[in-house]
């Protein structure tokens, strides 16, 4: 004797009457759609707290947990006289295209979220050598960082890399990050060309 399951059975005969009954259909389309809104919502909040995909505001908020700001622009560096930097390519971020002289300097997204990372690296650091580098490639996009020892507490840094980021900040911020007591003597560059 063949044993049925009959609650499978019932609803096999149910399902065809309520595909084609539109009140059912019409409660289960809103019922579905509610529940298709609420998981773009919850894919949406969870992209935001993801530094790598959030966008906007929702990475001033991950750049204020880590100290990070947006803004690229240290007034007193660029103005000063008889500094190293002088004759040093500068680059100038701007939040709008520039056109209201009043909108502030800031970084845009890709940027800001390197400087976060790097951020994050220099807060969770111990101050080694390899760590050092690894913040360093973070926040100037550079493929390989040499770091020489030149004299007493003096070091030097060599920068290799097809895009490097690197402006009198980064140049301020890798010093911070090097610590107190050390000077950082040169910082050159080197653009890969392949």
């Amino acid at each position: 004797m063949q044993i049925l399951d009959y609650q499978i059975e019932a609803l096999k005969y149910m399902l065809p009457y309520l595909r084609t009954n539109e009140d059912v259909v019409a409660v289960l389309k809103a019922i579905g759609s509610r529940f298709t809104n609420l998981q773009n919502a919850i894919v949406y909040l969870l992209d935001t707290l993801d530094i790598r995909k959030a966008r906007g505001v929702w990475l001033d908020y991950a750049g204020a947990e880590v100290g990070a700001q947006r803004d690229e622009m240290d007034f007193g560096n660029y103005f000063c006289v008889n500094r190293l930097h002088l004759n040093v390519e500068k680059r100038f971020y701007f939040l709008t295209s520039g056109v209201d002289p009043e909108s502030p300097l800031s970084l845009p997204d890709a940027e800001f979220i390197q400087k976060i990372f790097a951020y994050i690296g220099a807060n969770s650091s111990c101050g080694t050598r390899n760590e050092i580098i690894e913040i360093v490639k973070t926040i100037t996009n550079a493929d390989t960082v040499i770091v020489t020892k030149t004299a007493r507490c003096t070091l030097s840094i060599a920068l290799t890399g097809k895009s490097l980021v690197l402006t009198q900040n980064t140049v301020n911020y890798i010093q911070q990050i090097i610590g107190d007591g050390i000077y950082l003597e040169e910082l050159t560059q080197n653009e890969k060309t392949n």
